[in-house]
């Protein structure tokens, strides 16, 4: 484990002592809370002792957007010696951050350790602050991804890299769409990963934000496939102590189980029977709030998505496609809590349940939730759990059960409930072929309609 954290001595004369604790028959209250101790000691060494290698290698960075991520890693990459620019091109974003430039940002990370960056160059114009950038980072939600991939493609910079966090929503269709073939930049590498790697909210826009957790791995898959150990390794050294590893495919990422499992998980159990008028005193908890009911659903969803990846693959080897390992890729839900979160849950993930109730990291979380003029609470269909992982999670994903003719019918079945409330039409007649099909991430929306042209990331059309 002290390998791993890389954190020198202290962590090491911790676990001898309770080592020694365990063998000379202390109570187990004692060494319960020698554990716990311990745990925190190392929590705080584990981002505080390696920040010096993180900048081992400067770097140029453009960060893409403004909102809470954004914050986070403006002020963590600045902070660790990396050139760091903004591409704000929302609303007046750049202007905020440019009248922030000077004090820098604050950034509260977990342990209680706090880090200052100043950030070069904030703009609205791409060419701005890209071109000369090695690595682009888009923390913005999938709707915006094609306005700002088109805004960024003809100013990036040869060979430079360019990645999604998350890219779970169909990035690479609408990447591949827009820079290798629209504006010819086949130097460009691309990465999506499965998951945002910071739980994270500003506080003040452009001078303070708030990490709550970090977590502890994070897959991602590039195109090419032949990138994936440059870009890892890239990763890796910007973002230590985050552990980037491989995907074998873009769509293993669209499929592994992440916010489209965990979110819609906890809204349909809470709001499956809600109707209008029905309103709420105050927002409940949201992961707190799960029950075993939450999880069942989380483990249909996450059961489906594993069927589906099998699916895949067997349908790329039937037409003899080349095809990586799908279905040992795509994990359960409850495994995947535990490779992104680990130690930060009480139990270490053992219950399910648990990874969501008793995780550190998301606690005091409330639902989304919206304020009425009379001051009661109703739910927020248009909040992100929904705009979000709705359109480009779920409907990605019945999008390619489409394709390989495999059966989700509990993916369906949410998606039809949220559309309703979302006054969407995605699903009709048990197929992805509603008149909104062109807000989802969905293949078909970027004329990817057969298995090879999956595999192969073969794009045929405009949105």
């Amino acid at each position: 484990r002290n390998k791993e954290r890389g954190t020198g001595a202290v962590p090491c004369c911790l676990c001898l002592l309770f080592c020694l604790g365990c063998v000379t028959g202390w109570s187990d209250q004692k060494r319960e809370l020698l554990a716990c101790q311990c745990w925190n000691l190392l929590d705080f060494l584990w981002v505080t002792t390696n920040m010096a290698a993180a900048a081992a290698q400067k770097l140029k960075i453009c960060i893409a957007g403004g909102g809470n991520a954004a914050h986070v890693l403006v002020g963590l990459l600045a902070s660790r010696g990396h050139d760091v620019n903004i591409f704000a091109p929302f609303a007046d974003e750049s202007e905020k951050w440019e009248a922030a430039r000077e004090a820098g940002i604050t950034v509260h990370l977990p342990g209680g350790v706090d880090v200052h960056g100043h950030f070069q160059r904030v703009s609205k114009r791409a060419e701005d602050v890209v071109s000369s950038c090695d690595i682009t980072l888009l923390p913005i939600p999938a709707f915006a991804v094609p306005s700002t991939l088109e805004s960024i493609a003809g100013c990036l910079k040869h060979g430079s890299i360019v990645g999604a966090l998350p890219g779970s929503g169909g990035f690479h269709f609408a990447a591949d769409r827009i820079i290798h073939q629209r504006h010819n930049r086949r130097d460009v590498v691309l990465f999506g990963s499965n998951q945002l790697p910071l739980n994270c909210r500003f506080l003040e826009y452009a001078r303070e934000a708030h990490c709550l957790s970090i977590k502890k791995s994070v897959h991602i898959a590039t195109m090419p496939s032949e990138s994936i150990h440059h870009v890892t390794s890239t990763l890796n050294d910007m973002l230590h102590p985050i552990h980037f590893a491989s995907l074998p495919h873009m769509v293993a990422a669209c499929l592994y189980p992440a916010n489209q499992v965990i979110h819609p998980s906890r809204m349909y159990d809470e709001f499956e029977h809600w109707t209008p008028g029905v309103t709420y005193d105050e927002p409940p908890l949201f992961y707190a709030g799960f029950t075993e009911s939450t999880i069942g659903i989380a483990d249909k969803i996450s059961k489906e998505l594993c069927s589906l990846a099998q699916a895949v693959e067997n349908a790329a080897l039937e037409q003899k496609c080349q095809s990586p390992a799908f279905a040992s890729s795509v994990l359960h839900m409850h495994d995947a809590m535990k490779i992104y979160y680990g130690d930060i849950i009480e139990d270490h993930g053992k219950d399910f349940l648990n990874c969501f109730t008793k995780n550190y990291g998301y606690t005091g979380l409330m639902m989304p939730m919206h304020k009425r003029d009379d001051g009661k609470f109703e739910p927020d269909f248009h909040h992100r759990y929904f705009t979000e992982d709705i359109p480009n999670g779920l409907c990605l994903a019945k999008g390619i059960a489409d394709i390989v003719n495999e059966p989700v019918p509990f993916i369906t079945r949410i998606i039809t409930w949220a559309q309703g409330h979302m006054k969407k039409q995605y699903v009709v007649d048990g197929k992805l072929q509603g008149r909104d099909l062109g807000e989802t991430g969905s293949p078909q929306r970027w004329g990817v309609f057969n298995i090879r042209d999956l595999i192969e990331g073969v794009v045929h059309e405009d949105p």
